[in-house]
């Protein structure tokens, strides 16, 4: 009896693990509940988003200001897939993010696949009314949402 209790136990052990590690993986792979889900599906698809968000990125680099034409902030994101995509603010029409390496951010947006590889843009609202508004959100303040 004591035998059959330890092999019914070892069985239940190696399916629980068996079916953390399919969890595990399809969160890896799908980031189907991961809060950044849709901009990883554009990441992975390489196709223009017209409007996308996230939340719970990481801030993994600090890049310097664009100042030619438009002033724009940059900053490169930790996605929960483990790949990395730039953010793009526009900050001629917006208060600066005080945003450093290390914060999490939310941010909403158009994706496009760059020379540079990923990026999010239009961070900010559409004064035009011709698209959503973008946004950022840091430590629960938003960034030029209105």
């Amino acid at each position: 009896m004591k035998k059959l209790t330890v092999q019914l136990l070892a069985i239940c052990v190696t399916i629980g693990t068996f079916s953390f590690q399919a969890k595990a993986y399809n969160y890896q792979q799908e980031g189907s509940s991961a809060p950044d889900a849709a901009i990883v599906r554009a990441v992975e698809s390489h196709k223009r988003v017209d409007f996308v968000e996230g939340s719970d990125m990481e801030v993994v680099q600090v890049l310097p200001d664009d100042t030619a034409g438009n002033q724009h902030q940059k900053w490169v994101v930790r996605l929960s897939n483990g790949k990395t995509m730039q953010a793009v603010y526009n900050s001629d029409m917006c208060p600066h993010v005080p945003v450093q390496v290390g914060d999490r951010v939310a941010m909403g947006g158009m994706f496009l696949w760059t020379n540079v590889g990923p990026m999010l843009h239009w961070l900010h609202h559409d004064p035009r009314g011709n698209r959503p508004d973008g946004y950022v959100m840091l430590n629960g303040v938003f960034y030029c949402k209105d």
